[in-house]
């Protein structure tokens, strides 16, 4: 790769190749989709945003299978003090802050959806080194004194985001790539431009630009120009140049090489980055063999089921021995693995079992619990944990918290989740007056109702003509939160179908839920 600055000429041409291939991948069935929704995550968790720590939860919750991947993530091992602690999503955004939470749910959201949709087994090993390369370098990171970790995970994590953007999109024309390289025409990146008429870096910084991705994450997929790799040049980046190492090591260990070809490819990756990434051959081969142990950890994200494990120890540069030749004539030795039935993976879908729900529940009621004990805890935060565990974890189609502005005496819509909650939180405004509709007789007497029909002629006139202009919900929940007799605020939920059957368990945990949010309003009066 020569040094030289891109002529006009060159400019305009890979302008132009870029943007057909972006107007081609636009084309496609699900890329609309996709692209919309990493957009919105990074929209509203761009530096300057003045979206809150709900709103950005309320986003991510709309995917399920997000929701739980990136609990699980944060949870894990890999993010110290916090692991295990973290049940809802609020609470991960209120830790972890806005920046870390968007950068691990975009690279979720995007890995999820091209395995859901990936068939050609060298996309799923493409994902599977991108994951690798980013645990490997997870360990460089303490040598290197990285202290952002986490975020030189997600950075490496997507370092390939625009080779497997081609691969996903353009099989016919990658297959040339591939051929061209067995060949040994050109090497990947040479083979790459000769086929699109671009890098594939080039691709997929384009693409995460419009998507809004943050900035570390776009120079991190960018390659090394020569003289950066020779440190001739200003210093690179550590996150971009530990993302184009490790993704260079895995890159070769994915490939169907003979074991003496990959060694002469290793040797060769470290001899081109002694300048920049000094290590040896013994120390990548060590810190490789504990990446594929540590991997279990992210099988989740992966997808990978325990008997699919032998998938992430092909992914290794380490020479293993010959298999043992069977000696003439004695019984054939029996492949017990062969037999060995492995734990499936668990369908994505939303909590539905009474077990399920009641899990999420307890760990979401005692994340509350927990958070209320620091003195300098946040009321709103409190709330948004209160609603995401009665939304996630009792099985409500809608959850939202109104609360009372003096000024004006109306109950006004505050927090929520669940379906068009923006659009319901603008307009869930009422009066509080002296009438004999369920919203103000349960903030005039404390009292709880459940109404379970609102078509029911019974109930009808009990139904205010400003909820019947805005929510058309067949049943609801309302829960007030009293103090010193006085109502100030209101938990609502609704149910998807009329007549619904809902536990007294369940009424319950509403109860106790809102019982949490007016004990943290009395916590957060009382004289410091």
């Amino acid at each position: 790769m020569n040094n030289l600055p891109e002529n006009p000429l060159q400019a305009e041409k890979k302008t132009g190749t870029v943007a057909a291939l972006l107007k081609r991948m636009a084309e496609q069935r699900d890329f609309p989709a996709i692209s919309k929704y990493i957009s919105e995550i990074n929209e509203k968790a761009a530096p300057g945003s003045s979206t809150s720590a709900a709103q950005l939860a309320a986003i991510i919750i709309k995917d399920y299978a997000l929701t739980t991947k990136l609990l699980k993530m944060v949870n894990s091992a890999s993010y110290g003090q916090f692991a295990g602690q973290i049940a809802t999503v609020s609470r991960a955004v209120v830790i972890l802050g806005f920046e870390q939470v968007r950068m691990a749910a975009t690279g979720l959201v995007f890995f999820e959806h091209l395995h859901n949709l990936a068939q050609a087994a060298a996309i799923k090993k493409t994902i599977l080194a991108s994951f690798l390369s980013g645990i490997y370098a997870r360990g460089m990171a303490p040598g290197m004194r990285i202290t952002d970790i986490e975020d030189l995970f997600i950075c490496c994590l997507l370092h390939n985001f625009g080779k497997l953007l081609l691969m996903y999109y353009f099989p016919g024309e990658y297959a040339r790539v591939e051929e061209m390289m067995a060949a040994g025409e050109l090497q990947e990146k040479e083979a790459i431009r000769s086929v699109f008429g671009c890098a594939d870096d080039e691709i997929g910084m384009a693409i995460a630009e419009t998507w809004g991705l943050p900035q570390k994450i776009i120079t991190s997929m960018k390659g090394l120009a020569r003289a950066e790799i020779m440190g001739a040049t200003a210093a690179v980046d550590d996150f971009r140049k530990l993302a184009c190492f490790s993704n260079e090591l895995y890159n070769l260990a994915a490939r169907a090489l003979p074991a003496n070809e990959k060694r002469q490819g290793l040797q060769a990756i470290l001899r081109k980055y002694e300048k920049i990434v000094p290590t040896t051959e013994k120390k990548v081969l060590e810190l490789m063999d504990t990446a594929a142990h540590k991997a279990k950890e992210y099988y989740f994200v992966m997808n990978i089921t325990p008997h699919q494990e032998e998938l992430v120890r092909q992914m290794s540069l380490k020479e293993t021995p010959a298999p043992a030749q069977p000696v003439p004539g004695a019984p054939p030795v029996l492949d017990l693995a062969r037999f060995q039935v492995g734990e499936a993976a668990a369908p994505a879908g939303p909590a539905s079992t009474t077990g399920e729900r009641q899990i999420l529940f307890m760990n979401g009621f005692q994340e509350v619990t927990q958070a209320m004990l620091d003195d300098s805890f946040s009321l709103d935060d409190i709330i948004n944990m209160v609603v995401e565990t009665a939304y996630r974890g009792l099985g409500f189609s809608r959850v939202l918290f109104s609360i009372k502005d003096p000024k004006t005496n109306t109950m006004n819509g505050r927090f929520g989740l669940g379906s068009y909650i923006d659009e319901v939180l603008r307009k869930f405004r009422f009066p509080i007056q002296a009438a004999d509709d369920f919203f103000n007789l349960a903030l005039a007497h404390g009292q709880d109702f459940f109404v379970d029909d609102t078509a029911s002629p019974q109930v009808a006139a009990a139904i205010p003509a400003w909820y019947r202009g805005i929510l058309k919900a067949p049943a609801f929940a309302l829960f007030p939160l009293m103090v010193n007799n006085t109502g100030i605020g209101l938990l609502y939920a609704d149910m998807k179908e009329s007549g619904e059957p809902i536990s007294s368990e369940t009424l319950n945990y509403l109860k106790m839920l809102r019982n949490q949010i007016v004990l943290a309003i009395k916590q957060r009066s009382r004289p410091q």
